[in-house]
Order: structure tokens, then C-alpha cells, then sequence
């Protein structure tokens, strides 16, 4: 029972990560709704699977951690795509903040595979926050009709904020932390 628990954060990322080839399905045959609702069922497994984690004791693995990362790495960049197949007038509709949200992760992406040789995810607190609320934008705008601009506006400057703070990190220390939370907090290892 109790390996069972430990693999419990585990099992919740890995539903996340199925679900991603499943709603690249739906979204390739126009089902929008199917997609909101699946994309509810990873935030609510990607919200779990961190909780699990962090009630079960140490916060996680290593392994975890990547792994996580691995889901998050593929269903975000999925989502713009996802979006831009079935609701184009919302992404349209704000030219300037999607191409700095989506620059800021491509080069924060790079500077970690550039300076790390990894592709990295930090667990930034503001990186939660504006998790949920692109969670939230996403579902709204595929099971809600309308622009949507009182969610959107929030969620990509969220976003924008997010992708800054974690390029500001990779690119000023040595090492990085998965787990550092923010740019403002003091470092663990005093560099």
C-alpha cells in the first residue's frame, strides 16, 4: 500500500502525459469541447500530482520532477497548437502578448538546454499561478463561445512574467534548482 502511495504523484503524471496524444486526437477532429474538458482533467492532475508529492513527504523524487517536467514541456506548446487550430480569432486577437509569451518560453527553454544541457521546468511559484490561469483561459476558451479578453489578458501577462523570472534565473546561476520557487527568494546554496 504504501509503494503504491509513493507512486501515486508518479501515476497522476502519467494520465497528464497519456491524455496529451488523446487530445492531439480530438483537437485534429474539431472536437473543442473535448479537449476543454481533457485539459480540465490534466490541471486537475497536474495540481494533484504536486500535492501528492509534497504529502507524502520529501516533495518527490528526481525522477518526479523530470517527469513532470516531461508532461508540462509537452502539453503547453500542445495547447498554442491546440488553440490555434480551434479558436485562431483569440490568439488573432492579441498578436503582441501570444508572440512574447511563446518567444520568452522558447528562449527560456533554450537557455536552459544551452546552459544546463537539459530541458528544464522550474517549479516557480509564479509559475503555479500563471498555470492555473492559462488552465483556466484554455478551458474557457474552448468550452465557452466569445473573445474571452478578461481571462486572456490576465493569463498572458502571468505567463510573460513567469517565462522572465525563469530566464532571469537560468541565465544568472551556476546551478539551478528545479524546486528554487522564485528569483526573489534567497538561494539554498549561498551562490
Amino acid at each position: 500500500m504504501i509503494r503504491a502511495l509513493a507512486r501515486l504523484p508518479d501515476l497522476l503524471t502519467a494520465i497528464r502525459l497519456a491524455l496529451v496524444p488523446l487530445l492531439w486526437v480530438a483537437a485534429l477532429t474539431g472536437r473543442a469541447g473535448t479537449v476543454g474538458w481533457g485539459l480540465l482533467l490534466a490541471g486537475l492532475t497536474d495540481a494533484a500530482d504536486g500535492f501528492a508529492a509534497r504529502r507524502l513527504g520529501s516533495g518527490g523524487t528526481a525522477f518526479g520532477a523530470r517527469f513532470d517536467s516531461l508532461a508540462d514541456n509537452l502539453l503547453l506548446p500542445s495547447c498554442a497548437v491546440w488553440l490555434w487550430l480551434l479558436r485562431p480569432e483569440l490568439l488573432r486577437a492579441h498578436p503582441v502578448l501570444v508572440l512574447a509569451w511563446v518567444g520568452l518560453f522558447v528562449v527560456s527553454i533554450g537557455a536552459g538546454w544551452i546552459r544546463f544541457r537539459r530541458f528544464g521546468n522550474l517549479h516557480l511559484y509564479s509559475a503555479k499561478v500563471a498555470a492555473v490561469a492559462l488552465y483556466a483561459f484554455i478551458v474557457s476558451a474552448l468550452l465557452l463561445p466569445g473573445r474571452l479578453d478578461w481571462i486572456i489578458v490576465p493569463a498572458g501577462a502571468l505567463g510573460i512574467l513567469t517565462e522572465t523570472e525563469a530566464l532571469l534565473i537560468l541565465l544568472t546561476r551556476r546551478e539551478v534548482d528545479e524546486h528554487v520557487g522564485s528569483i526573489l527568494l534567497p538561494r539554498r546554496d549561498g551562490r
